[in-house]
């Protein structure tokens, strides 16, 4: 399988830093260094289309559809972009064709990035004067930063000469709001049988935010390019939860106290994309397996171009009742009737699953942004970012979820740990940890947004109650700002805390961590995370002096750091060992190179 890994540079100018109470800025946002996207399909053949060509993204995604574009560089989502003017869009950003990054050596030098390019487009029954016009909604940053100054997108059209000609370019609005763009392609030069139009941003190498969000791609014959003449009504918006409190939780803790944890209601947000008011009629759904939970309908007063977010009646808690899993899907179908537009209706519906998985998650799995802490600046003091979760039965925790994006470069030697705490020491509380777990490295999937699952080596009974999980970064400096995907759509700052410093601090940034403790009973890892996880270790640990290798860890150098990070001596393996006996007793980290890689560092006590 050919792996798509689609990474967004670190750069210091998007960066967002906030400052605790002992003014040192210690937690950070940036943009999400990386998208893995397992890369099922293959380049579509080229093909002929004719007018009129509409994408809304209005679909899963992660490609566009191959029946109209060639390119997949873009990335189709419903969560990048704010109040787009329908669900789901493209969005180009600073990545090549192959969605690694296109150079991390030079931050300031332009490149062009990402290409949506349409299948050709037969124009040649037209003629000059037919108002033959292409349209679209356009965003620059959406949910995330926006892009750098400098960066830009541009529109090509492809001439009867095979020449692509720059049409349209825009640099940074800095409003986060959608532009509306209509561009004229009705000059004899364009009016032929494989005429194509495309996008391309171009980026700055090594920067991570250039990001575009493209919506509603619309071109025709017969249009009137001084008014907007786009009538549609769409689908926005939905409730991607039923719960508050949590975005997923266990049943059986939900069951216990459904109304503390049942949202009080949930929302469908339509848009007006017309030039007069509308009343536009809504239904929805929420069925498990084949019983409907909740069924109902109404209409939303809309005035031209605008959005109205409608609330509706969430589930109520009886309707759970005759439920016996613990682990299912509800799923919810929103609908809505457009009169206006008969011919695009894929906006006119949004599907959403609402899981009870066996994880408590504040987020919806979609990160937008990446977390990180610095550690202390002397490294002698581990990094904690802890997160406050409850159990309303008894239960034992499993393992965790958690998506680490790939940094560039690729974080897999930032070594970190998991505790357990029943209490910790804010709001009058004392710390009561119960478990710690250290030497755990990152691995990564080849799924979009796909989260690492993890094993504890022994499970955590735990009462009825709270309970903090904590991502530790170990002192010693190896794993220093170790990001963690943030999904700022579904705040739970409230629930986490930081300490750097020796103790801990309410966090000031909004969003919530895809961070997961797995509870109840035991769960089947896949192959590659249980290959991840069984890590061959140096031995004997402690050692008097000489460190045998495992014989599935060929070796060519040893890098022996000491607890500050400094480089305290090299070794040359030597018939399956190395020898350690130079180096006063002590703790010590043990990096051992191969070629052009490294595996992980392993922390060594030297007697």
């Amino acid at each position: 399988m050919k792996l798509k890994i689609r990474h967004i540079l670190i750069s210091i100018f998007t960066i967002m830093a906030f400052t605790g109470s002992k003014g040192i800025a210690q937690e950070f946002v940036t943009g999400l260094p990386s998208r893995i996207i397992a890369d099922r399909q293959s380049v579509p053949p080229p093909v002929t289309l004719t007018l009129p060509f509409f994408d809304d993204f209005a679909y899963r995604g992660p490609y566009p559809d191959p029946a109209l574009w060639t390119s997949r560089d873009a990335y189709v989502n419903n969560h990048l972009a704010i109040a787009p003017v329908s669900w789901g869009v493209a969005t180009l950003d600073a990545l090549d064709e192959h969605g690694t990054p296109y150079d991390t050596a030079n931050r300031n030098a332009k490149v062009w990035a990402d290409t949506l390019m349409s299948h050709y487009i037969d124009l040649s029954s037209y003629q000059p004067g037919d108002n033959v016009v292409l349209s679209f909604y356009i965003q620059d940053g959406g949910a995330g930063f926006l892009p750098p100054s400098g960066d830009s997108i541009y529109v090509f059209f492809r001439n009867d000469n095979g020449i692509w000609e720059r049409m349209w370019r825009s640099g940074l609005q800095s409003t986060r709001d959608f532009v509306h763009v209509m561009i004229h392609a009705d000059d004899s030069r364009f009016l032929h049988k494989e005429f194509a139009f495309m996008f391309v941003n171009r980026a700055t190498k090594g920067l991570n935010n250039s990001q575009w969000h493209i919506d509603y791609v619309y071109m025709d014959a017969n249009r009137n390019i001084t008014t907007n003449d786009i009538n549609d009504l769409a689908i926005t918006d939905a409730s991607t939860t039923l719960l508050q409190r949590y975005h997923s939780m266990p049943f059986r803790h939900f069951i216990r106290n459904p109304s503390q944890y049942l949202a009080p209601s949930l929302h469908l947000t339509v848009r007006n994309n017309t030039g007069n008011s509308a009343v536009i009629p809504y239904s929805y759904t929420l069925t498990y397996n084949t019983q409907t939970l909740m069924q109902s309908n109404g209409n939303s007063n809309t005035t031209a171009q605008n959005a109205g977010t409608n609330s509706l009646d969430n589930i109520p808690a009886a309707a759970f009742g005759s439920i016996q899993a613990d682990t299912f899907t509800i799923n919810g179908t929103y609908n809505i009737t457009d009169a206006v537009n008969t011919q695009f209706t894929n906006n006119n519906t949004l599907r959403i699953p609402y899981h009870f998985g066996n994880y408590f998650a504040h987020d919806d799995g979609t990160p937008e942004l990446s977390y990180f802490v610095t550690m202390h600046q002397s490294y002698n003091i581990p990094a904690l970012t802890a997160v406050k979760y409850n159990l309303e039965v008894p239960d034992t925790i499993r393992g965790f979820s958690i998506l680490l994006p790939q940094e560039v470069p690729i974080p897999r030697n930032k070594e970190f740990g998991i505790r357990i705490y029943r209490d910790i020491a804010v709001n009058g509380g004392q710390d009561d940890e119960v478990y710690e777990e250290l030497y755990i490295y990152p691995q990564f999937n080849d799924t979009i947004f796909e989260m690492v699952h993890y094993k504890l080596e022994r499970p955590v009974a735990l009462p009825a109650g709270t309970f903090y999980m904590a991502l530790v970064q170990p002192a010693g400096g190896f794993s220093d700002s170790l990001f963690v995907g943030l999904d700022i759509s579904n705040n739970a700052t409230q629930e986490r805390y930081f300490s750097v410093v020796g103790s801990w601090e309410p966090s000031l940034l909004p969003g919530s961590l895809l961070f997961r403790p797995i509870v109840g009973p035991d769960f089947i890892l896949s192959a590659g995370e249980l290959a991840g996880q069984q890590q061959a270790a140096l031995f004997p640990n402690p050692t008097g002096g000489r460190l045998y290798i495992p014989g599935n860890m060929p070796a060519d150098k040893a890098v022996i750091y000491n607890s500050t990070g400094q480089v305290a001596g090299q070794a040359v393996p030597a018939d399956g060992s190395i020898d350690l006996a130079f180096l006063p007793p002590g703790i010590y980290y043990v990096q051992l190179l191969y070629r052009n890689s490294s595996y992980p560092v392993q922390k060594i006590v030297r007697e």
